[in-house]
């Protein structure tokens, strides 16, 4: 999994506009991980799904050694799933799902990590994202209604993004290409439970020390 360039802005989720949908009162609070490196989007993800399960409160640098999170090939999807267990959540990936499927897990209260494309050069006759294979990027649901997605991207440091379901499922698929080994995935999610979820974002006022 490795971002190059880019990423493809989702604007922030404040408030309702007529281009602009309002963010659902039911999302998950998931906390906003910057990725700290075009690489490293899986990485920022499991952080904040981490943080967001309280289990973890470091940077997510201090996952990329775990993740095995590389610059040649990002992060595996089964590795986060990996790392994830290791922090004593639940966690599977599946592939080939539909909008169903994630959506009755987000109704759980399931953490979901999405496997998309990120972005696609603009400057020529667009690629349909169907055809875009080469800026897999990871993302976290945090809400769906009838007609979009909603989620944490760690490609967008100033809030929460969104995009329409259609639009997922053109672009929810990615693949890994490891030692020559080629795998293709098709609207992969990763599903990770814990037991103490955050109640809000951000939490409460902290006491400095």
């Amino acid at each position: 999994m490795n971002l190059i360039g880019l990423a493809l802005w989702f604007p922030g989720v404040l408030s309702a506009t007529p281009s602009r949908p309002a963010l659902p009162q039911n999302f998950l609070p998931v906390p906003i991980i910057r990725q700290a490196n075009t690489y490293s989007c899986g990485a920022a993800a499991l952080a904040a799904v981490l943080h967001y399960w309280q289990v973890f409160d470091g940077p997510e640098t201090h996952l990329y050694e775990r993740l095995e999170t590389t610059p040649n090939d990002g992060t595996e999807p089964s590795r986060i799933v990996k790392v994830a267990r290791e922090f004593g959540l639940k966690a599977a990936w599946k592939h080939r799902l539909n909008l169903e499927a994630i959506e009755s897990a987000l109704k759980k209260g399931e953490t979901v990590i999405l496997d998309i494309q990120a972005w696609r050069d603009e400057a020529s006759e667009p690629v349909p994202w169907k055809d875009t294979w080469e800026d897999g990027h990871y993302v976290v649901l945090i809400a769906m209604d009838q007609d979009n997605v909603y989620v944490m991207d760690p490609a967008v440091a100033s809030g929460y993004g969104y995009m329409p379901k259609q639009e997922l499922m053109d672009r929810w698929h990615d693949y890994e290409d490891r030692g020559g080994m080629v795998r293709r995935y098709h609207h992969l999610a990763i599903f990770i439970r814990g037991k103490n979820s955050l109640k809000g974002f951000p939490t409460p006022l902290t006491r400095l020390q």
